[in-house]
């Protein structure tokens, strides 16, 4: 939200001193401010705007900020000091503790009108209650007109006027803001000699959510219209393979028959030109272009066919189409699996890997050892020997 627009600078520069407090964790309770940060108009019911503005109540309304006990307004009425805020700017309210919980349950407006808490909206708990409770924005009705106001919401009878409506107590109208209200079975009149302002902007989330969801159905409908399109294309492209082939089979069937021709024409200028004219069989001939003749039929019938069957096809190529790529899917899925059991297959690998060689370096030392060993059987064998020797001389 726009914060000057709600107490100008000096309510900027408060915003921005109690967000580094809050940061700070200085307050004891919630803090908010200005009150008009934290409103919307509801969407749709913006002409009623400035009207529910008039009915909150006089300027700096909206400018104000809202504590929850005395340690926080004692705080925030020094901030205020600070900027220079004087006796009208960023005024400081405070509010029961119970009022930041939940909102206010408020009732619906009369039927053929409006109220403030049917064309204003907030997220906020504490911000929203503020105005119930300082502005009674749930007792105001707006109207299109004074005659509609009166139409509506005007009851008079032999106990005097009164207001049709439950709840509401002021009724406010276009196009000036003027109000009418009742009391003691008297009707009032009262003016309104300012001009009317919208400070508070329209809540267009729902407009931004809505909007969202169209933008990704379109973006849906152009993924299928992309794959329909590639199925199509694809089918095309098969279409037109197809066709070449069959054009250059008429390419050379056609060469076939004007060869034929050409023999058959020089044949018969052969036949006009020899002095005994002898008489030659062509039938061969002829029936070679008769044949030829047939087959090139043949081809123009196959093509035909062939364009009236891709037509056909395309609903079935849009169909395996979709197919493929649900087996596509299924098949990634499957490589996916494939991969991590691969992974934990290389870790298995490596971990005997490490096993086969540990036992190969221990297979080794017990080789060593048994070579050692040996070694000191030999020399003990020596050592007898000797010792055997001396002893036989010795005797």
């Amino acid at each position: 939200a726009d914060i000057a627009k709600f107490g100008g600078n000096k309510c900027v520069k408060l915003h921005a001193k109690v967000a580094q407090l809050e940061r700070a964790r200085k307050f004891k309770g919630a803090v908010i401010g200005p009150v008009g940060k934290y409103i919307k108009v509801v969407e749709g019911k913006e002409k009623y705007a400035k009207l529910a503005e008039t009915a909150i109540g006089p300027p700096g309304s909206l400018d104000k900020f809202v504590v929850t006990n005395q340690d926080d307004l004692k705080l925030l009425q020094r901030l205020r000091r600070e900027v220079g805020c004087g006796a009208r700017d960023c005024n400081v309210s405070r509010i029961s503790e119970k009022a930041v919980r939940s909102k206010y349950a408020t009732p619906a407006p009369p039927p053929g009108v409006e109220t403030v808490t049917s064309v204003l909206s907030s997220d906020n708990a504490m911000a929203w209650n503020f105005l119930i409770d300082s502005g009674n924005i749930d007792q105001s009705a707006l109207c299109d007109s004074k005659d509609d106001s009166e139409s509506a919401l005007l009851v008079s009878d032999n106990r005097g006027a009164s207001i049709r409506g439950g709840k509401v107590k002021k009724v406010f109208f276009l196009p000036d803001g003027d109000h009418w209200e009742t009391k003691g079975g008297l009707k009032t009149m009262i003016s309104n000699d300012r001009k009317m302002i919208q400070t508070i902007g329209t809540d267009r989330r729902e407009a931004i959510r809505l909007a969202k969801e169209d933008l990704r159905a379109v973006a849906d409908e152009l993924k299928r219209a992309k794959q329909e399109s590639k199925g199509l294309e694809d089918a095309l492209y098969d279409a037109k393979v197809r066709w070449n082939q069959s054009q250059k089979e008429n390419k050379k069937i056609l060469t076939g028959i004007k060869k034929a021709e050409d023999t058959l024409e020089q044949l018969k200028a052969e036949a006009d030109e020899s002095e005994q004219p002898q008489e030659n069989d062509t039938t061969d001939l002829e029936m070679d272009v008769q044949e030829k003749e047939t087959e090139v039929t043949s081809c123009k019938n196959r093509e035909a066919a062939l364009l009236q069957e891709i037509e056909s096809l395309r609903p079935a190529v849009d169909e395996k189409r979709a197919e493929i790529d649900e087996v596509a899917a299924r098949n990634q899925k499957v490589m996916d699996d494939l991969n991590a059991a691969e992974q934990k297959l290389e870790g298995i690998i490596r971990g005997n890997s490490r096993r086969v060689q540990n036992v190969e370096n221990a297979r080794a030392k017990i080789d060593k050892f048994e070579r050692d060993v040996e070694g000191k059987r030999n020399e003990l064998e020596e050592e007898r020997e000797r010792a055997a020797d001396i002893l036989l001389k010795a005797r």
